[in-house]
């Protein structure tokens, strides 16, 4: 009853015959860290959040109440502009070096070209050096509704890993003649680019909602001046590492050393910091009751410890002292009383064995 289903299957950003969205569903989870914190704990850092916010759309410009028969859904260009310029005003980023907007644009025809023109008015300009380029995940996937930020931010940090600008669909034809492109020096995305060389791309992702709710954040490209990882130590002669698996089952803890053994290819001959990769292995992962331990001086010895166990495992010739299994045991209640009423779990320590 709303006509903002397309009555064509398909949503088509900043397209002149836009007709609507189709509604679609997801779920997605983010670790979210301060970049300093992040940084001295080595974690992968996909992105930096340069600033977010929120506002409200209210009336329209010069008007002392609401449109009389506005829509639920209708947008107000000069809230989302608003919102646009504040946050770059409060990170103090220059609206021109917005590279790409991920826009809300559900293709329709109102709000696709308020939207485009609130974003030209925000970060579009004809002394651009370069075009700003828009385009939105809900012509690829559907409009995900609540969930439809989180969509976007993926599709951000996944261009982000790949250094290159990705495009809306394929149903995009034609741009919208209502929205000022030329004028404001922008233009939808409809291939793959890559980024500049130059420096490091910021992307703006506007995420609307019914009633006039405005979301608006910046999202910078995360490329460090020195590397994430800890320096590369000199090589000691005769250094052994340790490696330690484990799994849930011995047939889960065959199959990742398989995997393991698998990832190791090449990568010895290709400076890798095996010293790090050696630490990750270690104390980077969740220690199950299936385990298995390996000493190696290099990552190719390591392949090779790993290649042997698989082929013994394959051939049933495991020994029984290469795989320990660990037995967690709780405390009893006369334990939990004895200690007054805390609760205990004791875990009874493994023989670790070297293969």
């Amino acid at each position: 009853q709303l006509g903002i289903i397309s009555k064509t299957g398909s949503s088509r950003s900043f397209d002149k015959d836009a007709n609507g969205y189709m509604r679609a569903e997801g779920a997605f989870m983010y670790i979210l860290k301060r970049l300093d914190d992040a940084e001295a704990a080595g974690d992968n850092i996909c992105a930096v959040i340069r600033g977010c916010g929120l506002n409200t759309a209210g009336a329209e410009l010069d008007a002392d109440v609401l449109t009389q028969g506005r829509m639920i859904v209708a947008p107000v260009g000069h809230a989302q502009q608003s919102l646009m310029e504040t946050i770059s005003r409060q990170v103090g980023v220059n609206p021109l070096e917005v590279d790409y907007v991920e826009a809300h644009a559900t293709g329709t025809a109102v709000g696709d070209a308020i939207e485009g023109n609130a974003i030209g008015a925000a970060y579009g300009s004809p002394s651009r050096p370069e075009p700003l380029r828009l385009a939105s995940t809900r012509s690829n996937v559907g409009h995900m509704e609540a969930a439809s930020f989180t969509a976007s931010l993926l599709k951000v940090i996944l261009m982000m890993e790949r250094r290159t600008f990705l495009p809306v669909s394929k149903h995009h034809k034609t741009a919208n003649p209502k929205i000022a492109f030329e004028a404001r020096r922008m233009k939808v995305q409809t291939a793959c680019e890559p980024f500049p060389e130059q420096h490091n791309v910021l992307v703006g992702i506007n995420s609307f909602g019914f009633g006039g709710a405005n979301g608006h954040c910046l999202i910078e490209e995360y490329r460090p001046e020195t590397s994430q990882w800890s320096a590369m130590a000199r090589p000691v002669a005769g250094k052994v590492y340790s490696a330690p698996l484990s799994a849930k089952s011995e047939e889960a803890l065959v199959d990742g050393a398989r995997l393991l053994a698998g990832a190791l290819d090449g990568l010895d001959a290709g400076g890798v910091d095996a010293h790090t990769l050696f630490g990750n292995i270690a104390t980077r992962k969740t220690a199950h009751r299936v385990r298995a331990a390996f000493q190696a001086t290099s990552l190719g010895s390591l392949k090779k410890e790993l290649s042997g166990f698989v082929e013994r495992a394959d051939a049933s010739q495991l020994k029984a002292d290469e795989v320990t299994r660990v037995n967690l045991t709780v405390a009893s209640d006369e334990d939990r009383d004895a200690a007054g009423g805390d609760a205990e779990c004791k875990v009874k320590p493994p023989t670790v064995v070297m293969v």
